[in-house]
């Protein structure tokens, strides 16, 4: 079963604050989570990653989606 991750970096910036937004079944969920975020976010502040993973299976090897 494939899901999606949200993560949200702080100035797209891994190493300073970031948090998991939820997790979801399908991608197009996923992104529209995901932007909702960054516009309560002032698009700049925080920006997310969706992150496709199998479930039960190691991440090495999944890709990052871009948002559209």
């Amino acid at each position: 079963m494939k899901l999606y991750v949200v993560t949200m970096y702080r100035y797209e910036d891994r190493q300073k604050h970031s948090y998991v937004l939820g997790v979801w079944d399908t991608e197009e969920e996923a992104n529209l989570f995901a932007k909702t975020e960054e516009a309560y976010r002032g698009y700049s502040k925080y920006i997310a990653e969706i992150l496709p993973v199998e479930l039960n299976k190691e991440l090495y090897g999944n890709e990052k989606i871009q948002i559209q």
